[in-house]
């Protein structure tokens, strides 16, 4: 039963961040040149928020060797909703928007990590393919799923502020359920 209800935690965590992640990644760079940017800026946005990532996966995994990898994920899964909502309700100069853009790939790259690293520590080795295949697999419904709905709600004439957060509430469900797997001894 354990290994059951750590799948269905691990699930949800892949499926929300995804979700999350993929709207971030496929739908900022676009509104930031629908705000009044160049196009130039708007992707070199999307370049700094996977060069955010880059720093996010580099310090869970150094972190992740002195503390459970679930509780530092949960972290960055908080951090990210802080930081996803404070996007889309900032109406900054540029360099705020960069810096912003760095810390959304900071904390949504480095819970990515901090799942990769989660989900073979949960299984026997004789299912660990399937195990965290399986969960990838789930989490990439919601990139699937994520500029779709995007689309949908810009289209709707939502705000930029409300449909931020709507992408960010899946990371607070996300914080939870990758706090409350329970992980083998060799990784608390």
């Amino acid at each position: 039963p354990e290994t059951r209800i750590n799948t269905l935690l691990l699930w949800s965590c892949y499926l929300a961040l995804m979700f999350s992640f993929y709207f971030v990644v496929s739908w900022t760079p676009k509104l930031l040149v629908d705000a009044g940017l160049s196009t130039s800026q708007g992707i070199s946005a999307g370049a700094i928020l996977q060069g955010g990532g880059l720093a996010g996966a580099l310090v869970i995994g150094l972190l992740g060797s002195r503390y459970a990898v679930n509780k530092l994920a949960a972290w960055f899964f908080s951090l990210s909703v802080v930081v996803i909502l404070a996007y889309g309700w900032a109406d900054a100069e540029l360099t705020t928007l960069m810096m912003l853009s760095a810390m959304m790939g900071f904390f949504l790259i480095g819970a990515m990590i901090g799942l990769y690293t989660i989900g073979p520590a949960l299984y026997a080795a004789k299912s660990r393919v399937t195990g965290v295949g399986l969960a990838i697999g789930v989490g990439r419904l919601g990139a699937i799923a994520a500029p779709f709905a995007g689309g949908l709600m810009l289209e709707a004439g939502l705000e930029i502020s409300v449909i931020y957060a709507v992408f960010a509430a899946p990371l607070v469900l996300a914080a939870f359920a990758v706090r409350s797997i329970s992980l083998p001894m060799a990784f608390r």
